[in-house]
């Protein structure tokens, strides 16, 4: 039985969330990270979006309402 030339990875997954911004150069810096040298990591990088101040926040307490019999959905 021959070896498999793809490396095998856990579906285990230790995410580490933090938030920083762009720096002039547009470089991101991560500092101190709470892996082992060595570790083999996956980084994304998802722009923010930036949500309008006057926008009133969503709520589902309506609907929810209606559909329960508790109350009608405008």
């Amino acid at each position: 039985m021959g070896r498999s030339r793809y490396k095998i990875h856990s579906n285990k997954m230790y995410a580490y969330r933090m938030e920083t911004t762009v720096n002039k150069t547009g470089a991101v810096g991560l500092g101190t990270l709470p892996f082992l040298p060595a570790d083999e990591v996956e980084v994304i990088i998802l722009k923010r979006k930036i949500i309008d101040a006057i926008q009133p926040p969503v709520s589902f307490l309506v609907p929810t309402n209606a559909y329960l019999g508790m109350g009608s959905c405008p």
